[in-house]
């Protein structure tokens, strides 16, 4: 494929499978295609167990569990094979995007297989 166009359709899996989906993009770009991701992280959040979110809370000891989150995406990023163009990853506390206020847990993500 040339171009994937993934808005908000992603983010029902949950934060274990985010690799993967990744590794999935990549295997279906052909060299030189681009993708255009948007998943909303409260979401992945609801679809993951409780186990495992501990573990992104708790990466440290000191950070936010915000701020975890956002690491745990880029180091994913980082992880991939593909070349990521644009990492926007969602701007605002806990609380806004646990409660759902505004579009804060929204992660836009461009990527390009070289």
């Amino acid at each position: 494929m040339d171009k994937i166009i993934a808005i908000n359709s992603l983010h029902y899996i949950n934060f274990i499978e985010f690799e993967k989906v990744l590794d999935w993009i990549y295997k279906l770009l052909k060299p030189g295609g681009k993708a255009f991701i948007t998943l909303n992280t409260k979401t992945l959040i609801q679809n993951t167990d409780k186990s495992h979110m501990n573990s992104i809370y708790t990466k440290d000891g000191t950070q936010t569990f915000n701020n975890n989150m956002k690491q745990y995406i880029l180091d994913q990023c980082e992880k991939s094979p593909l070349n990521f163009i644009v990492c926007d990853i969602f701007k605002g506390s806990l609380h806004e995007y646990v409660y759902g206020a505004g579009v804060s847990g929204t992660v836009r993500l461009i990527a390009q297989k070289d």
